[in-house]
């Protein structure tokens, strides 16, 4: 696997600030340690065409670019089977209505109203009626056939046909980790939504023996309720960890959200932007920054670069 290399970003002096108040650290997994551009988005684009032959319907939305990235800017697309399901059921709502697609889609992806899949669905319902359409896609639920398509394109459909996840690239190194788990004194742990599986495929070898895995949290393996942005997932991980100051190193709007409600549960944590890997690094940065982030980087290198100092001893028993 590759190792892709970020472009530089802002905030490094701040988010150095944040890592050396902090006694450890989580990690997210896309985005941050590996770049997913050439799978995620792969799978997610190659998932909505086979939903729409399913469904019969010949309008296009537009499954990446600008209109993808603008779902997920609404912090309630962490999982690309819902993204996929929604790009979907915006072109067929386009279609029954006569509408442009990609129209369509911008407005139901306003940010305002119920977030994720669901406000989707409900703001779809003024243009056409799609109930019978993402019943037919069956998502969320265990015979979700949209997720189905989604794990045969992403995982590959067996001997001889590799995946998407294939083309997923590293954009973090040993000594990164290293330099993260000396100015906390532990290794750190990830709270990502991938499973373990995915996750352990990705990142393996000395990479992983880097990371603290018990008190990791694998959101494809928990039950729905758990998705980012609930904060069920990373307060566990703290307090497994027994941390009251961790910095959370995230890159995507639900990655923040997360962070901030687990604070409102009384956990001390802070968010760290990761602008690097995205679209549009420039856009990303203003975008997390204007949701309150306090500090963003380019990349995990960055951030470990930045922090220097001399190691800390392990806090606690």
């Amino acid at each position: 696997m590759r190792t892709r290399r970020p472009r530089a970003g802002a905030g490094a002096p701040g988010a150095a600030g944040l890592l050396r108040s902090a006694d450890a650290v989580v990690l997210d997994c896309d985005g941050v340690l590996v770049g997913v551009s050439a799978s995620y988005g792969r799978a997610t684009a190659l998932t909505v065409a086979r939903l729409l032959g399913m469904l019969g319907v010949t309008a296009r939305p537009g499954a990446g670019g600008a209109l993808a990235e603008a779902f997920r800017a609404t912090g309630g697309f962490n999982d690309e089977v819902d993204l996929a399901c929604a790009l979907a059921l915006c072109a067929a709502a386009a279609e029954a209505s006569g509408r442009d697609a990609g129209e369509v889609a911008a407005e139901a992806c306003a940010p305002s109203g119920p977030p994720g899949l669901a406000g989707v669905t409900a703001r779809l319902a003024a243009v056409a009626d799609v109930s019978a359409a993402a019943a037919a896609l069956g998502h969320p639920g265990p015979r979700s056939r949209a997720r189905k398509e989604y794990n045969r394109i992403f995982y590959g459909a067996g001997r001889g046909s590799p995946g998407a996840i294939e083309h997923d690239s590293l954009l973090v190194d040993v000594p990164a980790l290293r330099a993260l788990r000396r100015a906390t004194g532990r290794r750190p742990a990830v709270v990502t939504g991938r499973g373990r599986a995915a996750f352990a495929y990705a990142v393996r070898g000395p990479l992983r023996s880097e990371i603290d895995m018990g008190r990791s949290a694998f959101l494809e393996d928990e039950p729905r309720r758990m998705a980012k942005p609930s904060p069920e997932a990373l307060i566990r991980s703290l307090d497994a960890l027994g941390s009251s100051r961790a910095l959370y190193v995230g890159d995507s709007m639900e990655d923040l959200l997360m962070a901030r409600a687990a604070a409102r549960e009384g956990r001390g944590v802070s968010f760290c932007g990761v602008t690097g890997a995205a679209r549009d690094p420039a856009a990303r940065r203003r975008l997390l920054e204007g949701a309150g982030a306090v500090a963003t980087v380019a990349s995990v290198a960055e951030l470990a670069a930045a922090a220097g100092g001399p190691p800390r001893r392990r806090p606690g028993p």
